[in-house]
């Protein structure tokens, strides 16, 4: 199967409701700290993020996916969508005052992460940034990596990584839990040198404490711990079984294994 085809209409649906929903709860929050007069969405599926900055004010938009997005479905007009293969440099005639990609990165292989990051930082000296964290699963997800893993790609940028969003909306249903969990805001360094507003920012210094499941909010947990338990249940004959022998002394946990 290939990766345009497991994109079907099922998954833009599901992923356009949950992104409106979402963006409608931390779009506003990242007004608080930058007025972007142009949003550039690079992953944009069906434009949802990119439809919610609209309503805040934000006319200059952009959206780039690959050319499997069916445009019937957009929720931003034709010409502010550019079909594009993500895997490749991309070559913007512009720079925007923000870029946002979100859950977009673990849907490519390993060997292109460190060019996306770069592509996404030549798009704007701003982020808004999320990827899935490993055994949170979906649809071709090929590349899911603790924080700490783009929290380095983008420090080679010389962009640095906060967390002004997460603590405000972990409680809230509205917001999808992986956009609850994985979303962080990135800048360029003379960015934030000379923006007070980034300056009052949490900073995450130490992107190797956010690499654990104290990151992760209860539907992954809940999956992780689920995980663990089946394991733990399939090796129970086995156990059994070895103390039987151990107990007769007609084997050793060397000639089991």
């Amino acid at each position: 199967m290939s990766v345009e085809s497991d994109y079907d209409p099922t998954f833009y649906e599901k992923e356009t409701v949950e992104a409106r929903e979402s963006s409608h709860v931390i779009v506003p929050i990242v007004l608080e700290t930058i007025r972007p007069g142009s949003v550039v969405d690079i992953g944009c599926g069906t434009g949802a993020w990119l439809s919610t900055f609209q309503e805040f004010g934000v006319k200059d938009v952009l959206g780039l996916d690959g050319n499997y997005v069916d445009t019937k479905r957009l929720l931003i007009p034709h010409e502010y969508f550019q079909a594009v293969d993500l895997t490749q440099p991309l070559h913007l005639k512009k720079s925007f005052d923000l870029a946002v990609s979100l859950e977009v990165a673990e849907h490519l292989e390993p060997k292109y992460a460190g060019g996306f990051v770069e592509a996404l930082c030549a798009a704007s000296p701003v982020v808004l940034f999320s990827a899935a964290v490993p055994g949170q699963g979906g649809i071709h997800h090929v590349n899911e990596h603790w924080p700490g893993y783009w929290h380095q790609l983008f420090a080679q940028q010389n962009y640095r990584m906060f967390d002004p969003i997460r603590y405000r909306v972990w409680h809230n249903e509205q917001v999808t839990y992986y956009y609850r969990q994985n979303i962080f805001l990135f800048a360029r360094d003379d960015v934030v040198e000379s923006n007070p507003a980034f300056q009052k920012l949490p900073e995450v210094k130490d992107a190797d404490s956010l690499n654990n499941l104290m990151l992760v909010s209860a539907p992954i947990l809940n999956l992780h711990l689920y995980r663990g338990l089946g394991a733990t249940v399939k090796s129970i004959p086995g156990l059994l079984w070895e103390a039987v022998l151990r107990r007769t002394g007609k084997a050793t946990r060397s000639k089991l294994t």
